[in-house]
């Protein structure tokens, strides 16, 4: 999810005038419509420029008494939408109930959204285990509108200034008498909440999302601001705003001990296990986990993947793979020779999937597409049945790595490797057997075949 760091506050609100002296808005009174939809990206270090912008320009027109994109018609209802929602009384505060958000829809969610606010890696998230008093906690609160209207509150009343991404929507609705209404929001809120509405030089400031959703009504996905804009997408985070809002009190409810976990799985394995949470998908947390063993060099170690799902920890065999495969690692001649000589070179191996004890199918797929770019058709062809026995190491130099896969024979290609300097050698490689591409991550690739023994095949 985007970074929702706040920006504007309720306490800024104006309010100037009122339109209900001005003609009442009608599609018909509409002659077109115009959207201008822009987004910048993250700012470059002081000196330089900032990002390239992105920008969507729509315009909607009427012709024949109907309203068209492009020569396509555009529906009357998204029109009135349109309409109404910016002639709405104004919202000086954001109501629950214009976000579509009932009692009956928190209780029918309120299981998901808690599992989703655990594993988000937020308030109430952590390490991806709860006890019952945290889970009964959320779950009252969840479900309390006073906590959820609260909550949003809370969000749309905080300061943005810190967010790093510029959002900026401008709505110009020409009317048949030659005057304007404009629509316009800069806010790096999800919704973009609050809009400026101006006609006649009066302005009204509203957090109505029905004004957000009209103008969704006609973005495409392409759009710059289509998922900030979108309220699916903002739906899914009610479950963290309101974590947000109980963490001070969820803090003082018992918490889950998952140290005695963490010790069984050591003593399981006689492993020395070290954990990093990671939200990869809503609702979703794994353990990005670190792994050495007593008998292992100091220097050598492992990364693997541990879902955490309703308290357990899954995935437990890639542990004993994961210490197979660096076994295999540190006996090849070339491996020990280099982190012989290179005592402060790092060796890992990676397991980053959750649910096997293999390289992941798309890492597969990419490592033989940058062997086929690199025209090692063959060598493609040859290793494919094995890649899923394959693994893969990284060797960290320092200011320098490079990612091999190790296949059953022993065979070993270099994928992937990132240079200090650009004459500067790989481990005992210098860069001139390398003949690489950039294929992989924006990073020069290989596909060096390295023998065991340590041999080179062109």
């Amino acid at each position: 999810m985007r970074n929702i760091a706040l920006r504007i506050g309720l306490g800024c609100i104006v309010y100037l005038g009122t339109v209900a002296a001005l003609p009442a808005l009608s599609p018909g009174s509409v002659s077109s419509i115009e959207i201008y939809s822009t987004f910048q990206g993250l700012p470059l270090p002081p000196g330089q420029p900032d990002g390239p912008e992105d920008r969507d320009d729509l315009m909607i027109a009427r012709s024949h008494g109907k309203f068209m994109i492009d020569g396509h018609v555009v529906p009357d209802e998204r029109i009135s939408a349109l309409i109404s929602a910016i002639s709405r009384t104004p919202r000086s505060v954001p109501l629950h109930e214009d976000f579509g958000i009932r009692s009956d829809w928190l209780n029918a969610t309120a299981d998901n959204a808690f599992l989703q606010a655990v594993y988000s890696g937020r308030s109430p998230g952590g390490n991806g285990f709860f006890s019952a008093a945290q889970r009964k906690m959320y779950i009252a609160s969840y479900k309390d509108m006073h906590i959820v209207s609260a909550s949003l509150g809370r969000y749309y009343a905080g300061n943005f200034a810190i967010a790093d991404d510029d959002h900026e929507v401008l709505v110009t609705l020409k009317l048949s008498g030659g005057s304007t209404a404009t629509v316009h929001s800069d806010s790096k809120a999800m919704l973009m909440l609050p809009w400026v509405i101006t006609r006649a030089g009066i302005s009204r400031t509203t957090f109505d999302p029905a004004v957000s959703d009209a103008i969704f009504s006609f973005l495409t996905p392409n759009d710059p601001n289509y998922t900030v804009l979108s309220r699916s997408i903002f739906l899914e985070e009610i479950p963290l705003l309101v974590a947000d809002e109980i963490s001070a009190d969820w803090n003082k409810v018992p918490k889950y001990n998952v140290k005695p976990l963490i010790s069984a799985l050591e003593r399981r394995y006689n492993v020395h296990v070290s954990p990093n949470y990671n939200p990869i998908a809503s609702g979703s947390l794994v353990w990005d986990t670190a792994l050495w063993w007593d008998d292992s060099p100091p220097n050598v170690g492992a990364n693997v993947r541990l879902p955490i799902v309703n308290n357990a920890i899954l995935n437990t065999q890639a542990i004993p793979t994961a210490r197979n495969f660096m076994f295999v690692a540190t006996q090849l001649p070339w491996v020990q020779r280099v982190l012989k000589a290179n005592p402060n070179f790092k060796l890992e191996v990676e397991l980053q999937n959750e649910d096997t004890v293999s390289m992941t199918p798309g890492e597969q797929q990419t490592f033989l597409s940058n062997l086929r770019e690199l025209g090692k058709n063959d060598l493609a062809t040859a290793v494919a049945p094995d890649m899923q026995k394959a693994f893969e190491i990284i060797i960290d130099q320092g200011n320098e790595f490079s990612v091999w896969i190790v296949f059953p024979n022993r065979d070993a290609i270099l994928w992937t490797y990132n240079p200090d300097k650009p004459d500067a050698p790989i481990l005992d490689l210098p860069l001139s057997a390398f003949q690489p591409k950039e294929c992989a991550n924006n990073n020069p690739c290989s596909g060096l075949l390295r023998k065991p023994d340590g041999t080179m095949v062109p």
